[in-house]
């Protein structure tokens, strides 16, 4: 899926994400679902995106990207208390991150 991703191909970069997500175990479960929000959160299906993001947190509650992008997308959704529970979230796993995400909920 990640090669996929990087040529450009996101339909068949999802698949291959889908198709990982139902076979693997629960870490590479998490990583798939969190692949495949990211792939619809470029394709602006916010909602989609919250979704998967949301199942990959809970395969994996501390997956800093998955909160990342559940943030991101929660923000354009336009659902600020999840994207700030998810800024908060994220300040006790990576404060990097955290701010990286404060700066983008704020600049609106």
């Amino acid at each position: 899926g990640v090669a996929l991703e990087a040529t450009g191909d996101v339909e068949r970069a999802r698949l291959a994400y889908e198709i990982a997500a139902k076979s693997g175990s629960s870490e590479s479960v998490a990583a798939s679902q969190m692949k495949l929000a990211v792939v619809a959160y470029k394709d602006k299906r916010w909602a989609d995106a919250r979704t998967l993001a949301e199942a990959a947190i809970a395969a994996d509650p501390k997956s800093v990207q998955a909160r990342y992008v559940l943030g991101l997308a929660c923000f354009a959704l336009g659902d600020r208390k999840c994207a700030g529970e998810q800024e908060y979230q994220l300040t006790l796993l990576d404060a990097q991150r955290a701010a990286d995400l404060r700066k983008l909920i704020s600049e609106e």
